[in-house]
């Protein structure tokens, strides 16, 4: 299908999340050239409408360009599937998204916001995709490019119940959180994993950053900016469902045997 062409992928809930339209054209295309009416009265330029098999375009002076409309089009057998809105070249809307991507019924399966080229908006979510059945999949929160949302989680996940299953917390485009999980996530039988980050890196003063149980089993890993690490015993520690115990010893993310740690640990190791 042409629409499937042009995104180069099958448009799914699952491989959506960043979705970069093609430009190749698949046939050869048609310059239909207009005159544009003077700005300001000092500015005449050229408006230049390209069409394509299954995608239109309309560009100022060579860029993608079109006030108030979208500047590029795709089509699946004459029906509008996506749009995209640029402002001199650079994604821009400043009222709504700036790119959106429909089912074939005519619904919302993606939508992006954009501020002069930057994945962008200050009251709500700058990418909000749909599962097939209308509900929200995944909402992401950016400022000027990256993900950010002060106090909550920049990422959201649901299930097709609409019940969060992912919750991800960035500041300035890295995973951070103060004195609780920057990560969250939630399994069907009610089971989780939490993940502690500082500034982007897997970090928690002596508590574990990882803790994850699963299915009657539990584990833990210790985390000393970004690298296993634990000063007073094992940095894994698993426990089955049956009780057994399993561990394992870091310092500075190099791993050691229980009595080669206690040996590093003393200073007789290297």
């Amino acid at each position: 299908m042409v629409f499937s062409t042009i995104l180069g992928t099958t448009m799914t809930a699952a491989n959506i999340v960043h979705v970069h339209m093609r430009t190749i054209p698949e046939t050869e295309y048609e310059e239909v050239k207009c005159t544009v009416r003077k700005i300001e009265g000092k500015l005449k330029a050229q408006s230049t409408e390209v069409k394509y098999d299954g995608k239109q375009e309309w560009r100022l002076g060579g860029a993608l360009h079109r006030s108030g409309k979208p500047a590029v089009e795709y089509y699946d057998k004459d029906v509008l599937r996506a749009m995209e809105y640029y402002q001199l070249g650079k994604f821009h809307n400043g009222e709504g998204p700036a790119r959106k991507v429909l089912n074939s019924d005519g619904t919302t399966l993606l939508e992006e916001h954009y501020f002069e080229g930057e994945l962008h908006r200050s009251d709500g979510p700058a990418v909000v995709q749909n599962h097939p059945n209308g509900k929200i999949y995944m909402e992401k929160m950016y400022e000027f490019g990256k993900l950010h949302h002060w106090g909550k989680p920049a990422i959201v996940v649901y299930n097709t119940d609409g019940k969060p299953i992912v919750k991800e917390w960035y500041m300035h485009d890295k995973k951070h959180r103060y004195d609780a999980p920057a990560v969250k996530y939630w399994y069907d039988n009610g089971d989780y994993k939490h993940e502690y980050y500082e500034l982007g890196r897997l970090h928690r003063d002596h508590v574990p950053a990882v803790i994850i149980q699963f299915q009657g089993e539990y584990r833990c890993e210790y985390y000393q900016r970004g690298k296993l690490h634990r000063d007073h015993g094992p940095a894994v520690v698993d426990i089955d469902d049956f009780g057994q115990r399993h561990e394992e010893y870091y310092l500075n993310g190099r791993q050691y045997s229980k009595i080669g740690y206690y040996f590093a640990k003393a200073g007789l190791w290297w």
